[in-house]
């Protein structure tokens, strides 16, 4: 007999035709007999105790069977069993596609091969479900990498791929510009997962939402399912004004005046990401000639303080003809979110 799923029958089978009872004796534990009768005619079939945990080798029992013989009263029958070395490829959940020496095997499998041939295994990191969730690779049971060499040697092993069910947490900042949001991506059911918001310059965090409503920041959440939350930000009232800062300077070019100007902030809060898109609308009230920028847009002013204001520089080409013009200084704030426009007058030597 051969035990295992490697070559070789897995059971035998004696016949008893004497006639009358008979009982059953083996000099080994590992061998089970089973009889089809207590009495003769019966058939006897010889298997293996899966319990007995033999290793690969060969083994002899001896059956002895007694009844109403016509020799001695009994006879015995020899047992002789073979252990097959074979490695079984298994994976938990069971199913899955796993490489075994390159090719794709379905798992269960049990491979007979011979002691000490080099051998490999591969489990893929991450298999697809439905949206939003996936199988996420644990461990292999004798402790090896992803993809690593197997020792196959004169055993009988199982080697198992273990899997544990995954969720996808997506995080969104509303707006988009209001700030940034860390702690997205994979996690195994029950894992808790742990959501960050950082607001950008002149916003605030004001809470989560999706699943839940919270104030909370991180954000503490246990993982069993599929899930998308979404940190919401604030901004305060946002109060930009353009102004002058100070007197007009003749320019380095023989015909332009350096105008200095400002963004005020009379808000209650820093305001951050403030930029001047454009400045246009010309018209010249006092005098003749055409002002136009040579300014080149848009300027970065930066983040202005409470009370505060962001000074910028305003290159313009103006005739000398020309004693005084109106424009209107064009603005956003807040990465976008705000925008506004301060019409000025200016004279050509000081401004209104």
């Amino acid at each position: 007999m051969a035990l295992g799923n490697c070559p070789g029958p897995s059971q035998a089978a004696v016949q008893v035709q004497s006639g009358g009872s008979f009982t059953l004796a083996s000099t080994e534990p590992w061998l089970k007999v089973a009889a089809s009768a207590t009495q003769s005619p019966a058939t006897l079939t010889f298997s293996v105790l899966p319990s007995a945990n033999l290793i690969p080798g060969n083994y002899t029992a001896v059956m002895t069977i007694t009844g109403q013989f016509a020799i001695n009263g009994s006879v015995t029958v020899k047992v002789n069993l073979k252990v097959n070395s074979e490695t079984t490829v298994n994976s938990s959940p069971i199913g899955l596609s796993l490489l075994v020496d390159g090719t794709s095997s379905v798992t269960p499998k049990t491979y007979c091969w011979t002691p000490g041939q080099p051998h490999t295994v591969s489990a893929p990191a991450a298999i697809p479900g439905a949206t939003g969730s996936e199988l996420m690779f644990s461990k292999w049971s004798d402790g090896g990498a992803l993809a690593h060499p197997i020792d196959t040697g004169n055993t009988i092993m199982t080697l198992t791929a273990d899997y544990v069910q995954a969720y996808l947490v997506t995080v969104i900042a509303n707006p988009a510009a209001g700030g940034t949001v860390s702690g997205g991506g994979w996690y195994s059911s029950g894992q808790a997962a742990t959501i960050s918001a950082t607001p950008n310059p002149g916003f605030t965090f004001a809470s989560f939402s999706d699943p839940q409503t919270s104030t909370v920041n991180p954000l503490r959440l246990p993982v069993s399912a599929p899930v998308t939350v979404t940190a919401n930000f604030s901004a305060p009232s946002v109060s930009l004004t353009a102004g002058t800062a100070g007197s007009p300077t003749e320019g380095k070019q023989e015909g332009t005046r350096n105008i200095p100007l400002k963004i005020v902030n009379a808000g209650a809060a820093a305001v951050g990401g403030v930029v001047v898109t454009a400045v246009d609308q010309f018209s010249t009230v006092d005098g003749t000639g055409t002002v136009v920028t040579l300014s080149s847009f848009p300027i970065n002013v930066g983040t202005i303080q409470a009370g505060g204001s962001g000074v910028f520089n305003l290159l313009l080409r103006w005739p000398a003809t020309a004693g005084k013009v109106t424009f209107v200084v064009h603005f956003t704030a807040n990465n976008g979110i705000y925008s506004g426009s301060t019409p000025l007058t200016v004279t050509r030597s000081s401004q209104d």
